[in-house]
């Protein structure tokens, strides 16, 4: 009897300690035995579970639900792909560490018997939804389904009618319950009398809500194009869910109004204010005599009208005035190269980007390249100017304003002029572009001896360039108050000298022929001897470019 007593105890104390010892269990981590699609999770971490789920392949890769309706030929088939099936780890992980805490026979059942949770997957609502709302819709029956009518201010519900139809909840869990791993699955559907599915409100917030978005432009064809703006909307839940409390078949309908969320710029506003302002201009004299140059201002001209920049976007002279060549219709004119004036195509097209610069000068633009010419230019101030030669020397420039700007240009007259239109962010501002001589050194005259010419003659070789060094400053005024003094940049210009060749040539004396007594008395005075043809008249200094600082040599030609 004894011996019985203890064997019961014994018997006791054992279930009693796998009890314990089976429910002691950490809580963060999975119980012993228990299987997640066959493997054995026991002990690991949520983490480690979530982290072995997720380097899994795709379990519902080849799972399918075949929907076959039992009175039509229709069918449907719900694909991984189609709802994006797959499996939900953070889930799944959660109930393999929570199945058996807190019970512990379930517990003790799992130690020793096993337990696979499964796999809990996820998948795409909206999809499925979609998918079982078109099937039902093309399978047809007597059920007509609440109406919602999305217009811009409001929502119109309009009742449905009962009949005969597709229970689309009721399918949708049918296929969710049928859903398994890599297994493929057919469920028969049939038409049942039903009343057309409530509103879900919760979804219709969420599919007609809109955020606010500003009118907008973009450049197409060289044009600004304006997007209208699109104001923002949204329904009140709560005043919703009441409004269609009780909706059923033979309701009236319900209006459901958005509440408006207006866009802060309206297309209107952004057409007016765009290109509205002159931000800086400025104009240069040409010779409409010299045909040739008189051409090439007005070409680039030409090339960089109606140029717009985009906030942010950079202006380059070259790029849009483009190579310098006959078959695009440039001309030769006079270029500086090497400190001397020769003919080259596009002279006269620094011209324009000197007027160009100017003008971005006063419009307060950012300078991001420019060159002042190796030789003083008359036709802008010192200081002001900006050469270029295409593929070494460039000007350019950036918009760095919140709305676009657009280059105009005019030409004609012996005048090229350029303004840059834009939106005025600050009304009260004005700029002044002031230039400051540092020093100042004018050419000498050279005579070179020419023994070609006659003695005396006179004949300018090379035209003198007086040299100079400029300081330029902008100045900033803010209701007519300076607040501003800024140093833009050091031009040098270099000094060459005049020169003239001198000739040396003695002249010819003719041999006096025999000849009868002249009839005229001895004392007669004698004819006036022929005087010398007139100088050549020296041509007109023009320029081309280098950058800051002292000219290089060579130097690229540029068109002056």
């Amino acid at each position: 009897m004894i011996t019985v007593c203890v064997i019961v105890l014994l018997l006791i104390g054992a279930l009693v300690f796998g009890l314990v010892s089976a429910f002691a269990v950490d809580r963060n981590v999975v119980s012993d035995g228990v299987l997640i699609g066959g493997q054995d999770m026991s002990g690991k971490t949520r983490d480690e579970v979530v982290a072995y789920l997720s380097g899994l392949e795709n379990p519902y890769a080849t799972s399918t639900v075949t929907l076959d309706m039992d009175d039509s030929d229709h069918t449907l088939t719900v694909t991984q792909e189609s709802i994006d099936l797959r499996i939900d780890a953070e889930q799944t992980a959660d109930a393999a560490v929570s199945y058996a805490k807190g019970n512990m026979f379930t517990a003790l059942a799992a130690k020793f018997s096993k337990k696979d949770v499964g796999y809990v997957f996820a998948y795409d609502h909206a999809k499925l939804d979609t998918m079982l709302n078109s099937f039902a819709k093309e399978v047809g029956g007597t059920l007509v389904q609440h109406e919602v009518d999305v217009r811009e201010t409001e929502i119109v519900v309009t009742a449905g009618k009962e009949g005969l139809g597709v229970d689309v909840a009721s399918v949708k869990e049918q296929v969710l319950g049928a859903i398994k791993p890599a297994a493929q699955e057919t469920v028969v559907v049939s038409k049942v009398n039903t009343n057309p599915a409530d509103i879900d409100v919760e979804e219709l917030y969420e599919t007609t809500k809109r955020d606010p978005q500003d009118a907008k432009y973009a450049i197409e064809n060289g044009q600004v194009v304006i997007a209208d703006e699109i104001n923002g909307r949204e329904i009140d839940v709560e005043s919703a869910k009441s409004l269609l409390k009780g909706f059923k078949p033979g309701s009236d309908p319900v209006t459901i109004p958005f509440i408006i969320h207006e866009a802060s710029v309206k297309a209107g506003d952004l057409s007016m204010s765009l290109f509205a302002d002159s931000l800086g201009s400025f104009s240069t004299k040409y010779m409409t005599s010299n045909k040739p140059r008189a051409a090439n201002v007005e070409l680039a001209a030409k090339l960089i009208n109606g140029t717009i920049l985009l906030p942010g976007e950079e202006f380059s002279y070259n790029g849009v005035v483009g190579p310098r060549t006959a078959a695009r219709g440039f001309q030769a004119a006079s270029v500086y190269e090497n400190n001397k004036m020769v003919d080259g195509l596009g002279g006269g097209i620094c011209q324009t980007s000197s007027t160009l610069y100017a003008a971005v000068l006063y419009a307060d633009l950012q300078v991001t390249e420019r060159h002042e010419h190796s030789l003083e230019v008359t036709y802008a101030p010192l200081g002001m100017d900006a050469t270029v030669a295409y593929g070494s020397l460039d000007f350019r420039f950036k918009n760095d304003t919140s709305m676009p700007v657009k280059v105009t240009a005019s030409w004609g007259g012996g005048v090229v002029s350029v303004n840059i239109l834009g939106t005025k962010e600050d009304k009260n501002k004005t700029v002044k572009i002031t230039t400051e001589t540092v020093s100042k050194t004018p050419y000498q005259t050279t005579e070179v001896e020419d023994s070609t010419l006659p003695a005396g003659k006179r004949v300018e070789d090379a035209p003198g360039f007086t040299g100079y060094v400029v300081n330029t400053y902008k100045i900033i005024y803010e209701n007519g108050v300076e607040v501003e003094n800024k140093f833009l940049h050091k031009s040098t210009y270099t000094m060459v000298n005049r020169v003239v060749r001198v000739g040396t040539a003695a002249a010819e004396t003719p041999e006096p022929e025999p000849s009868e007594e002249p009839a005229e008395p001895a004392n007669a005075a004698p004819s006036e001897a022929p005087t010398a043809p007139p100088e050549t008249a020296s041509p007109t200094p023009t320029a081309t470019a280098t950058s800051s600082g002292a000219p290089a040599s060579p130097t690229p030609p540029e068109g002056l």
